[in-house]
């Protein structure tokens, strides 16, 4: 499964969860993976992050040259990108498993 398919995917998963919530937690997440899907550099860097062994989550202290440019197109501060990380990429691999076992199917 691609990347951008996964991402919307997810996307769509965290946009339910958070129909069910009034936390600006979900809104800052949902945030952050439309970002993502809509950068071409935030997607590569996403998708590097997801080659990792599962349990294993290297991160760089700053962001790259072109990461940092993405995140500043997109007024998006690089400590909340790490804080929510973890979860992001927890999100990911779920929906990846779950589209991969056919039980998760997108709806537009």
């Amino acid at each position: 499964m691609n990347l951008l398919t996964l991402l919307d995917l997810a996307l769509d998963v965290a946009r339910r969860v958070s129909l069910q919530t009034a936390t600006r937690v979900d809104d800052e997440l949902l945030d952050l993976l439309e970002a993502i899907r809509d950068d071409p550099t935030l997607r590569t860097w996403i998708g590097g992050k997801l080659l990792q062994p599962p349990g294993a989550l290297a991160i760089e202290t700053q962001p790259s040259s072109p990461v940092a440019a993405a995140l500043a197109a997109r007024r998006i501060d690089w400590t909340k990108l790490l804080s929510y990380l973890p979860q992001i990429i927890e999100i990911l691999q779920l929906v990846r498993a779950l589209a991969g076992r056919g039980n998760l199917v997108q709806s537009h």
